[in-house]
């Protein structure tokens, strides 16, 4: 059975940049960094939404990310 609540407010959605989007705007390319398996995947994609090719590679247990150049 659910329990039905009222008067809950919706919170807002926070739109603000990531800090990967920070880590790709100083990157230059040839640029990596040592990150963890979800991390890497997140930087990742955010690389794709602001036309920035990243190439990842794995290093033990970690994700290296490089950051190639613009698409």
């Amino acid at each position: 059975m659910f329990k039905i609540e009222k008067d809950i407010p919706i919170p807002q959605i926070s739109h603000g940049p990531s800090r990967y989007d920070e880590l790709l705007h100083i990157m230059a390319p040839g640029d990596s960094v040592l990150l963890k398996k979800t991390e890497a995947k997140y930087l990742y994609t955010r690389g794709r939404m602001r036309k920035r090719r990243i190439v990842i590679r794995a290093e033990g247990d970690k994700f290296r990310a490089w950051y190639v150049g613009p698409v």
